[in-house]
């Protein structure tokens, strides 16, 4: 599955063809869950050899103007002190261009934050439970799922916000029943 990208041409108020950017490439087979940078330069997403998110699952990112593909995170860029991981998936920016990804590098899946100035990988904020599918707010802060909080026994999601430094942590809605499949963040840049 490749990525297209469409553009607006403000000048005669249409939209290009359909431009695919992705298959010339990409190594990958499958490309999913597009966001785009804040400035709207560039594309980060999963990409794998795979549908959905399985072994191998990595995260990429094209930069729209040049049409570069860079792989930011796979599961065997291992942060040090960590083990092997088996997926990393569910990019978002941050407005200074680093990327919040879902990693499982910890044992299970948790926020990590990819820097844009050295590429290396820092774990936002240690989680008991499943703590994934990050969407950074235009504020800094950062949304996610959060599955197995200690004290819900439910077995539903929590919605979760925390600030960038992984402080400051409010839980949004408690004990849903939303899933997580095909969460994405949008903003107009």
């Amino acid at each position: 599955m490749d990525l297209f990208v469409i553009r607006y041409n403000e000048a005669n108020r249409t939209w290009s063809a359909p431009e695919n950017i992705t298959v010339d490439v990409s190594p990958y087979l499958w490309h999913q869950m597009p966001l785009l940078s804040w400035d709207a330069t560039l594309v980060a997403f999963n990409c794998a050899d795979q549908p959905y998110i399985a072994d191998g699952t990595a995260v990429c990112e094209i930069n729209l103007k040049t049409g570069a593909l860079s792989v930011i995170a796979s599961p065997s860029d291992t942060p040090q002190g960590f083990a092997n991981g088996a997926v990393v998936y569910h990019p978002d920016y941050e407005v200074d261009g680093n990327i919040v990804l879902t990693g499982d590098w910890a044992g299970m899946e948790q926020l990590w934050r990819w820097s844009r100035a050295d590429g290396e990988l820092s774990l936002v904020a240690p989680l008991d439970g499943y703590d994934e599918m990050p969407c950074v707010l235009p504020d800094g802060r950062i949304a996610s799922l959060w599955w197995g909080r200690p004290d819900n026994d439910t077995g539903l999601i929590d919605i979760k916000v925390i600030d960038p430094d992984g402080g400051g942590r409010v839980l949004v809605v408690r004990a849903s029943n939303a899933w997580s499949v095909g969460i994405s963040c949008g903003r107009f840049p």
